[in-house]
């Protein structure tokens, strides 16, 4: 074979390999529940006490959400962050979570997730 021929086809050959790494690992952005939180707040949704009614559900995955996004974005405080997660795995290795606990939780969380807003705020005159 034509030395020319062949380097033409092992520059084509490197090229679409390195079009497939690219195409692959790259440009694919993450699938939904990747992140270890994600998966961590998709665990914690099992431990919920069984009589918490499916909107119950709705809002209390909406507030996990909530803080999972803004946790993302760096506007959670690390050692907020850090207790969360904590309790997380904790309800998770146990694989429940009192109607006591979770109200408390969800408040932790809750406060969590606007603290640093409120902190940036002005105070009003």
């Amino acid at each position: 074979m034509n030395p020319q021929i062949r380097g033409i086809l092992v520059a084509l050959v490197a090229a679409i390999v390195a079009a497939l790494i690219v195409f692959l690992f790259v440009n694919n952005p993450s699938p939904p529940g990747s992140s270890r939180l994600e998966r961590t707040i998709s665990q914690f949704m099992k431990c919920l006490p069984d009589e918490t009614t499916d909107a119950q559900r709705e809002e209390i995955e909406g507030i996990m959400t909530r803080f999972h996004d803004k946790a993302r974005t760096g506007r959670v405080h690390l050692d907020d962050l850090d207790e969360i997660r904590q309790d997380l795995s904790m309800y998770i290795e146990r694989g429940e979570i009192t109607r006591l606990e979770l109200n408390d939780f969800m408040s932790k969380v809750g406060t969590a997730t606007r603290r640093m807003d409120e902190e940036q705020v002005p105070p009003a005159d």
